[in-house]
């Protein structure tokens, strides 16, 4: 069951949006960096299991503080560029904007690669990030995208091919150039896989920064296991309602209206049931202590760090957004 705000979410990331944000902003002759908004996080953890040469992983520690098990996904594919630290300017501005830089390592502890390539170097910052997998009669399937700012010695096309051969990609992409805010950018679409997993990469170079680079990598496609849902309320839920996951996602992004950047959302479906008496279970167990609003129809559960359970027929929604 996917949820009807995100069936509007983009589905194909646009990693230099916010880096062409910055730039249009430091355009002039005085170099004012713009307010800009940006990324940030910080929160409960959700992993998937990937569709590709599966190895285990460690436990690691989500922003809460909880212990997260990072699901089984495939091996990191590192691409690793050396050119130094962004900008000054770029970094003050996301900061005056509200947004954060992450360090790619930081973002992989709580959340994990899900097989995508992951790029690495002094200054290379992770701007954007999407894991999330869907339920269907078809099966699951998952989008996975990461988008970073870097300072880079190759230049934009040789980081994307870099890029596409650390995520094993075959055959040959088809390229749409774009422009962007003076950026110069481009898009290589790859054919799917035998599976039907279709990989993009893609980035834009700055005439202002002739170094640096804001490249993105998506995969899109279906995959055999459905994902490890980590935070610790999910699991005793879907088992004392008898559920299951239907939708889950974990993004990172620019800040919304609420003024958060990281966003957590999981869609359980259950069997038939009244809200009030599955509210009433789980505030005797595992939502103990949890704060309860009923309403006609549906039921809130707010707990200590904001993240909130709504229970309507034949549905638990699970939602947390927060910074990092």
């Amino acid at each position: 069951m996917r949820p009807p705000d995100l069936l509007r979410s983009r589905y194909r990331l646009a990693p230099w949006v916010a880096a062409a944000a910055v730039l249009a902003g430091c355009s002039n002759a005085t170099d004012t960096p713009a307010a800009t908004t940006t990324t940030a996080h910080t929160s409960p953890s959700i992993a998937g299991r990937g569709d590709a040469d599966l190895t285990p992983t460690a436990t690691a520690t989500n922003g809460r503080g909880d212990d997260a098990v990072l699901a089984v996904e495939p091996a990191a594919r590192i691409v690793t560029v050396s050119g130094g630290d962004l900008p000054a300017e770029i970094t003050d501005a996301y900061r005056a904007g509200g947004g954060d830089l992450v360090d790619p390592a930081e973002w992989a502890a709580r959340y994990g690669t899900a097989g995508l390539p992951e790029l690495v170097g002094p200054g290379v910052r992770l701007v954007e990030a999407t894991h999330r997998a869907d339920h269907s009669p078809a099966g699951w399937a998952r989008v996975d995208e990461a988008a970073w700012l870097a300072v880079a010695t190759a230049d934009r096309d040789e980081l994307l091919a870099e890029l596409a051969a650390a995520a094993g990609v075959d055959g040959s992409a088809d390229r749409t150039p774009g422009t962007d805010n003076g950026g110069d950018c481009a898009t290589d679409t790859y054919p799917p896989d035998p599976v039907g997993v279709v990989w993009t990469v893609q980035g834009c170079s700055y005439p202002r920064y002739p170094q640096m680079v804001a490249v993105g990598v998506t995969r899109r496609g279906p995959t055999s296991a459905p994902p490890e849902v980590v935070d610790p309320t999910v699991g005793p839920l879907v088992e004392l309602l008898d559920g299951q996951v239907g939708f889950v996602e974990v993004r990172l992004g620019a800040p919304g209206p609420d003024t958060a950047t990281l966003h957590i959302s999981v869609h359980v479906t259950r069997p038939a049931g009244t809200p009030t008496d599955a509210a009433d279970a789980l505030l005797g167990g595992p939502l103990a202590g949890w704060q309860v609003l009923r309403g006609e129809g549906s039921v809130l559960l707010s707990g200590p760090t904001g993240a909130t359970w709504t229970l309507a027929d034949g549905v638990a929604v699970f939602d947390w957004a927060g910074r990092w």
